[in-house]
């Protein structure tokens, strides 16, 4: 499913450059995913067997302003595949914030950061990958001090907790 999500996604993006819509597609998809995630009654609607194709396809590709996301939506309707578009959305804000040179960074900290450390932070983390940075900061007690930096698939861990997990395999190799 998650390979389908990503060429689905993929596929979008390449015809939305060509097209020139990265922008109108890009919030059309989120626009759309954010309708199915916080209306049960149109997940319930989809699903519905007794609901025709094209009464799924006009509510919610109807909603969509640009023709490249409609064409998805009657594709994954079609298909009983709608439960994609959740990973459609995610894989293709990756690639947008990836065009634009920007990563996602998930910083988990033990104690509530300042403003102040949270822009020194980011601005170091913008030096490190050499990319603007768009930071989330998530309060992580159990860190006990320090932090937790999470960028795609890498983890730079700075946490009191790594560093006593990492001290005490040490000690048991020992």
């Amino acid at each position: 499913m998650a390979d389908a999500a990503w060429r689905l996604a993929t596929a979008l993006f390449r015809a939305a450059q060509r097209t020139g819509e990265l922008e109108p597609v890009a919030a059309d998809i989120a626009r759309l995913n954010a309708v199915l995630r916080a209306a049960p009654e149109v997940q319930r609607i989809i699903n519905h067997p007794r609901i025709s194709e094209a009464a799924k396809v006009n509510l919610l590709g109807g909603a969509a302003e640009t023709e490249l996301v409609r064409r998805l939506v009657a594709s994954l309707i079609a298909d009983r595949e709608i439960t994609l578009l959740t990973d459609i959305s995610r894989h293709f804000r990756q690639m947008t914030r990836q065009e634009a040179g920007v990563i996602k960074v998930e910083v988990r900290t033990a104690a509530e950061l300042t403003p102040e450390d949270t822009a020194a932070l980011g601005s170091a983390l913008e030096q490190y990958f050499d990319r603007r940075a768009v930071l989330q900061v998530v309060l992580d007690p159990s860190l006990i001090a320090g932090v937790r930096v999470l960028v795609d698939d890498r983890v730079l861990d700075a946490s009191l907790k790594a560093r006593l997990t990492a001290l005490g395999e040490r000690l048991r190799a020992a």
